[in-house]
């Protein structure tokens, strides 16, 4: 292999693994949402409020110094019989990480109760500034203050924790 072909390498993946580890680990804001982002380039986000809560799975890229996560739904087969008596398979977006086979019974169970997999991210692109992480908006990083249920205003990026 030649030398050069063999630095190209080398400088490639060390500006993948550059990206990785400026990116990985755990970010949250002011409003209880969550994002951990896993060095194998997938991530988890969650929204947590009282008793209610959801979460999201997928991976992330960074891309002209923007981060950008894709959403991975997981989906459980839900199995039923029709009025007439034939039975139904299809798909429903799973309230746990585990792809599983469940029952009518099952499903609207998971549909009474508050949270599970969300269907979408509140925000998919984001530009990385120091230890934080700003929402980009309409091709615009979101920095001003939005104010939360009390009369109080907070910054809406995500600030990674330290560990």
């Amino acid at each position: 292999m030649n030398l050069a072909y063999t630095f190209l390498i080398v400088l490639f993946t060390g500006s993948v693994s550059l990206h990785q580890n400026k990116v990985s680990g755990t970010y949250s804001n002011a409003f209880g949402e969550k994002i951990i982002f896993y060095e194998d380039s997938t991530f988890k986000y969650t929204w947590n409020f009282d008793l209610m809560g959801s979460w999201t799975k997928g991976k992330w890229k960074v891309q002209d110094k923007k981060l950008l996560l894709e959403i991975i739904p997981i989906y459980d087969t839900l199995i039923y019989l029709d009025a007439n008596q034939s039975l139904v398979r299809s798909l429903t977006l799973s309230d746990n990480e585990k792809p599983e086979m469940i029952s009518a019974h099952d499903h609207l169970i998971h549909i009474l109760t508050s949270g599970g997999q969300n269907t979408y991210l509140p925000n998919n692109l984001f530009q990385i500034k120091g230890n934080r992480l700003i929402i980009i908006k309409n091709g615009r990083p979101e920095i001003q203050k939005v104010r939360s249920l009390t009369t109080d205003k907070y910054h809406t990026w995500f600030v990674k924790n330290e560990e």
